[in-house]
């Protein structure tokens, strides 16, 4: 199902930017993290449209650079688990930063090989995510990436 391994929440995220679905890339953030964002916007609807625009925008340089047809494909090359102080070090980042209340079970920092591949050129990239498990589903740690 969703989310139910590290590797699908990471798979719809990038399935999120290739398709500029806000909805689905909403999914990769914990129930807590959406409504502390939800709070910032007027609705639900807003805070979708904003981040609409955002995929849309990503998707635009995409695709000028790479050609139409953007796929991402990934490999998982490094995963190291985080212990339990560092588990803590980031639920008080949420507390303090985000005023979040997270109960995160289990995190992994993974290195990934990035490939962005269009019409007419593909590259590959490394990067660096941090997923967390919260409740049963795991989610992409919003603090550790720069899209926010």
């Amino acid at each position: 199902g969703a989310n139910s391994s590290y590797k699908s929440v990471i798979k719809n995220f990038f399935s999120s930017i290739e398709k500029a679905d806000a909805k689905k890339m909403l999914k990769i953030y914990p129930d807590e993290v959406l409504e502390r964002l939800e709070e910032e916007y007027d609705d639900m609807d807003e805070l979708i449209e904003e981040m609409e625009d955002m995929l849309d925008d990503l998707l635009d340089e995409a695709e000028d650079e790479f050609g139409k047809n953007i796929k991402f494909t990934f490999e998982i090359e490094d995963e190291n688990e985080l212990d339990e102080d560092e588990i803590e070090d980031l639920m008080d980042y949420y507390d303090d930063y985000m005023d979040v209340d997270l109960e995160i079970k289990k995190a992994y920092e993974l290195e990934l090989e990035v490939t962005v591949e269009g019409k007419k050129d593909d590259d590959s990239t490394d990067m660096t995510f941090v997923v967390i498990k919260v409740g049963s589903k795991w989610y992409i740690d919003v603090t550790s990436m720069s899209l926010f």
